[in-house]
């Protein structure tokens, strides 16, 4: 599991335009024996927490810092888009028991769609709690390992200014990358809109146009150098 996983985000961020995320069910289906549906159904599961989260953290990073007039002017956005995404995961059983009972159709596209709800809906909610709680540590884990490598870089001769940053104000600019992550127009190892998301986050989190561009590069190179050699292990 450890590795398919670990294939999948490989794939997922190398291939353009976030095709590698079909990789998942594929996997899982090819070396487990799992249904395809069944991967599919958790992958958009996962999907679905991964956008609450990142809306929960930037939520938090707006509340904590007590950031600018530009970031607190995005807070009800950000709210209202967490009340929807939980509102969301809440109404996930009751929708995808109503979906289930379209694995009876005559039309394969409908009745996949019914089986692959059918798993969501075969989830307690001692699961679902679960998962929200795994993937919010996951992501806990994920920003602040973005935060220490940008305070790696804060030396007299380089980012100084970077020092600046506390954790707080690094969850709001570090959603701009994740949020530019799901992009469906990304690039090959999404070069470009890597570094855009974390321009446009970090310039909102308070640092310079030029500490915002060089750390980007530098966390980009550093990050996919890092999936690329466990993305090699793996396979």
């Amino acid at each position: 599991m450890a590795s398919i996983a670990t294939r999948h985000i490989f794939l997922a961020v190398v291939l353009p335009a976030r095709t590698g995320e079909a990789s998942l069910p594929v996997l899982l289906s090819v070396e487990c024996g799992r249904p395809l549906e069944e991967g599919v159904s958790m992958l958009a599961l996962q999907r679905v927490l991964d956008l609450a989260c990142v809306a929960f953290f930037l939520v938090a990073g707006v509340l904590l810092a007590g950031a600018g007039a530009d970031a607190t002017a995005i807070l009800p956005r950000a709210a209202a888009v967490l009340a929807l995404l939980v509102t969301g995961v809440l109404l996930l059983r009751p929708v995808c028991t109503w979906l289930a009972g379209l694995s009876a159709s005559t039309r394969r596209p409908l009745a996949f769609l019914g089986r692959a709800a059918r798993h969501v809906a075969a989830l307690g909610w001692r699961q679902l709690l679960l998962a929200t709680a795994t993937s919010l540590a996951t992501w806990l884990c994920t920003y602040a390992a973005c935060w220490l490598l940008l305070l790696s870089l804060a030396t007299p001769d380089a980012l100084g200014d970077a020092v600046r940053v506390s954790f707080p104000v690094s969850l709001i600019g570090t959603t701009g990358l994740h949020l530019s992550a799901v992009l469906p127009v990304s690039p090959l190892a999404g070069v470009g809109t890597w570094e855009m998301g974390w321009v446009a986050g970090y310039r909102l989190a308070g640092l310079t146009e030029d500490a915002a561009l060089a750390s980007a590069i530098v966390s980009h190179a550093l990050i996919l150098g890092f999936i690329v050699l466990l993305g090699g292990v793996a396979w």
